[in-house]
C-alpha cells in the first residue's frame, strides 16, 4: 500500500546557502501502519496527516519556531521541519510526546509511536520536479544536504536504540532550555554512509532516575574509553534501575551497549578479567558502516 502514496523527488538543479539550519525530520510510520490496518479502505496519507496528527505537527512547530519544507508541504511525507537558532525543536518533541489522539474508536498515544531526528549543518536548496500519480509534476524548492540525510539516518537508529528521538550535540549546545537536563548522551558513532564520528543524544520522557542516570554515564565513559569491564559493571546496575522504576521496561541504550560488550566477550573466550579489554581496533567510537 504504501508505495502508492510515496512519489518520486528527482533533483533538478541545486543552490548553495551556506547557511546552517536546525532540521527535524519527523516519521509517522508507526502511526500510518496502525491506520492502515484499522482502515484499509482510506485513501492514502493525505486525509490522515491532514487531520488530528498534521495539525498537531504544524501547530507544535510554529509555536517552537519551525517551519515546514516545501516538498514535505507537496507530499505531506516524510515530514521535515527546519529553523534558526532561536527555534526549539526539543520543545515540539515533548509537546508530541506528551498527545495521544483518536482516531475513531482508537485512542494512539504518541510517545513512542513518533520518531525524530533532529541535526544542525550548511543546507542546500534544491529546485524538484514531484511526480503525483496522474498529475502533472509541480516543482518546488526543498531543503536538501548532508544535514538532512544525518537526520534521516537519525531515525532508522530508532529500531536498534528503540530511542524515539535522536539528535546530535550541537542541538543542545543552541536550544538552552530546562529541557537539556532530560537529554541524554548514549553513544559516539559513525552513522551508515558517513566518515566522522558523532555523538548522538536522546531525550528521556520516562520515570528516570538520578541512579540511573549516574550509572549510565559513568557504564558510557568507561565504554568510550575503552574500559569495557568496568563499562559492563555499571551498566549492568543501570539496566537493573531502569527496569525497577519501569516496570520491567528496558532502556535501549544500555541493552544495545551490553550486547555490544557480551559479544566481544563471547569472542574473546568470555575474559574481560583485566577490566581494561576492548577490541584492539577501538577508536572510542561505533562504525555502523561495518555493521550488517
Amino acid at each position: 500500500m504504501r508505495k502508492n502514496y510515496f512519489y518520486q523527488v528527482r533533483k533538478k538543479s541545486e543552490f548553495y546557502n551556506g547557511e546552517k539550519v536546525i532540521l527535524l525530520l519527523c516519521d509517522c510510520e508507526i502511526v500510518l501502519n496502525h491506520l492502515f490496518e484499522l482502515e484499509s479502505s482510506t485513501n492514502g496519507l493525505t486525509p490522515f496527516l491532514s487531520g488530528k496528527l498534521w495539525e498537531l505537527l504544524i501547530s507544535s512547530a510554529l509555536k517552537n519556531g519551525l517551519a515546514l519544507d516545501n516538498v514535505t508541504a507537496t507530499l505531506h511525507y516524510p515530514i521535515l521541519f527546519y529553523g534558526d537558532d532561536s527555534c526549539n525543536p526539543l520543545s515540539m518533541v515533548q509537546d508530541i510526546q506528551t498527545q495521544a489522539l483518536e482516531f475513531g474508536n482508537i485512542r494512539i498515544d504518541l510517545a513512542n509511536k513518533i520518531c525524530f531526528g533532529i541535526h544542525i549543518g550548511n543546507f542546500n536548496v534544491d529546485i524538484t520536479d514531484v511526480k503525483y500519480p496522474e498529475i502533472n509534476n509541480i516543482q518546488v524548492e526543498s531543503i536538501c544536504g548532508p544535514p538532512v540525510n544525518i537526520c534521516g539516518r537519525f531515525v532508522k537508529l530508532k529500531e536498534k536504540y528503540k530511542c524515539s528521538t535522536i539528535f546530535s550535540r550541537d542541538i543542545i549546545e543552541i536550544c538552552h532550555t530546562h529541557l537539556n537536563k532530560r537529554c541524554r548522551l548514549i553513544d559516539r558513532i559513525i552513522p551508515r554512509s558517513f566518515k566522522q564520528e558523532i555523538d548522538i543524544f536522546t531525550f528521556d520522557y520516562l520515570n528516570i532516575t538520578i541512579k540511573f542516570i549516574e550509572s549510565f554515564n559513568q557504564g558510557l565513559t568507561y565504554y568510550l574509553n575503552g574500559n569495557w569491564g568496568k563499562a559492563s559493571e555499571y551498566l549492568k546496575k543501570a539496566e537493573n534501575f531502569f527496569s525497577n522504576d519501569n516496570n520491567g521496561a528496558m532502556d535501549g541504550p544500555t541493552h544495545i551497549l551490553l550486547n555490544r560488550i557480551k559479544s566481544f566477550e563471547i569472542e574473546n573466550n568470555n575474559a574481560l578479567e583485566s577490566k581494561s579489554l576492548s577490541p584492539h581496533s577501538w577508536r572510542g567510537y561505533f562504525d555502523w558502516n561495518n555493521r550488517s
